[in-house]
């Protein structure tokens, strides 16, 4: 069969036409519609409904089931686990990830209706326990047990993924979209650069050369540990301001004054040299570097220093330096000579 539209008559599903929108998280088309594209939801924290990986089901592996209130859940979980054969003294840790997943899932999986488990004999899981729950939230005391147990946790339609499932029918060399953004740069340079576009696709030619300048940018200033889906708030200070500096490198920008405080900060003291270059870059591309700093190699490659002192707070505020590295030996008051 052949269908002239975006359509697999096999499976009689239909594909939506790819276009930008649909590859961004930032756009309605392309986010998720569960967490809208954050890749995260307020939900059931499983780490803390059982805290204590290491405690079997029998010595109170799921928090929630231990008291008079839920401990009907308890021997649920009990009974269920001897039918299957579940050993109940293991710790939840040790167990097979089939087993582990059972636990967590209940005999249905994620997807299963935890009444129809339950009203059925079978084991609703520990998402379906709370998935009940929350169909009760309403009650006042049902949200306050709740609570105990909320946090913002991977959201379970995306896998934290963050795209419509409509984005992930479309892999480059196998991958899709998030699982590039989840590689580390120093392996993601080899297989953007590895990329060979059609014959005289010279839009797709610009494209890829663009990414791998890019990424060769972080690696030069010693990001390459880092992937793409980093969330910016776990940087650090001196992490946010490499960054910050390949998105100057990439721009190309010329005339330009750059202030850097002290861009050293957390680098390791085998990438400075890198740093160094990179600021080197932007500097014979036509710009002027500020840069505030104490790491002696970074001084020692500045083309002219400024040292405000001699001492520090309201002992300093004087120009006790100015000038070449080569004259710092003639600043008789510089603590820095």
């Amino acid at each position: 069969p052949f269908s002239k539209g975006w359509h697999c008559a096999a499976c009689d599903i239909d594909i939506r036409q790819p276009s930008p929108a649909l590859f961004t998280f930032n756009n309605a088309i392309g986010a998720c519609p569960q967490c809208r594209g954050f890749g995260r939801t307020i939900g059931i924290d499983l780490d803390r409904a059982m805290p204590d990986k290491s405690l079997g089901i029998r010595e109170g592996l799921v928090k929630a089931f231990q008291g008079a209130t839920y401990g009907e859940s308890q021997k649920d979980l009990i009974r269920c686990a001897k039918a299957r054969g579940v050993s109940l003294t293991t710790p939840f840790d040790e167990l097979p990830p089939a087993d582990q997943d059972w636990i967590i899932n209940g005999d249905g999986g994620l997807d299963a209706d935890p009444e129809a488990a339950w009203e059925g004999g079978r084991w609703y899981g520990v998402q379906g326990f709370f998935d009940y729950f929350e169909k009760k939230a309403y009650k006042m005391h049902v949200r306050v047990f709740l609570s105990r147990y909320r946090s913002y946790t991977t959201c379970r339609v995306c896998k934290g993924r963050r795209l419509q499932p409509e984005a992930l029918n479309f892999t480059v060399r196998g991958l899709t979209l998030p699982d590039w953004w989840q590689l580390p740069v120093s392996k993601l340079i080899p297989l953007v650069e590895g990329i060979t576009p059609a014959a005289g696709d010279h839009t797709a030619e610009l494209v890829r050369d663009e990414i791998a300048s890019r990424l060769r940018y972080m690696d030069h200033v010693g990001l390459s540990y880092l992937n793409l889906d980093r969330a910016s708030r776990t940087l650090s200070g001196g992490e946010v301001m490499r960054v910050n500096l390949t998105t100057c490198l990439g721009a190309s920008l010329v005339n330009t004054l750059f202030v850097l405080d002290e861009p050293s900060i957390g680098l390791h003291p085998r990438d400075t040299g890198r740093l160094i270059d990179v600021m080197r870059s932007l500097r014979d591309k036509g710009n002027t570097l500020l840069v505030v700093e104490h790491e002696e190699s970074v001084m020692r490659a500045a083309d002219n220093l400024i040292e405000i002192g001699p001492g520090r707070g309201e002992l300093g505020g004087e120009l006790v330096f100015h000038g070449p590295h080569s004259e710092l030996h003639t600043a008789t008051r510089s603590l820095t000579a």
